[in-house]
């Protein structure tokens, strides 16, 4: 694996995206194993957007942990780059789409987004639009 991340270190921007189906499954730490993303929106979102969008078995699972990622995210990527993180929602504010269990889940990640001191007005509205709230 170590292989694998060194040689995706300064490869394109397809390879996080790629990469980004990969986060959960194989136990990759984003501040650790993606060095940068912070600073480069479109890693990021490419990164994020990917996993929360084309891994569905992993972003939805039962225990929730992928929403709490995608949030977790949301939220450190706010005060910084509060345009990409407001796009950075979108799956979760497709929570009417699911089971009542995730339903549950992923409204519980946008009312602890919502919840943060100092949240930006982009992210904000985007989030209370999710709800219904806006």
């Amino acid at each position: 694996m170590t292989h694998l991340l060194d040689y995706l270190a300064d490869r394109v921007l397809l390879c996080d995206g790629a990469m980004g189906t990969q986060v959960q499954a194989r136990n990759l730490d984003i501040e650790r194993d993606f060095d940068g993303h912070e600073n480069n929106p479109n890693r990021l979102r490419a990164l994020i957007g990917t996993f929360a969008q084309a891994n569905p078995l992993h972003f939805h699972a039962a225990d929730g942990a992928g929403y709490a990622l995608l949030a977790d995210e949301v939220l450190g990527l706010d005060a910084a780059n509060p345009i990409t993180a407001a796009r950075l929602v979108q799956p979760l504010g497709q929570w009417r789409r699911y089971d009542k269990p995730r339903q549950r889940l992923m409204r519980a990640q946008l009312d602890r987004i919502l919840r943060a001191p100092g949240l930006s007005p982009n992210t904000h509205e985007m989030v209370a639009k999710s709800l219904g709230r806006a």
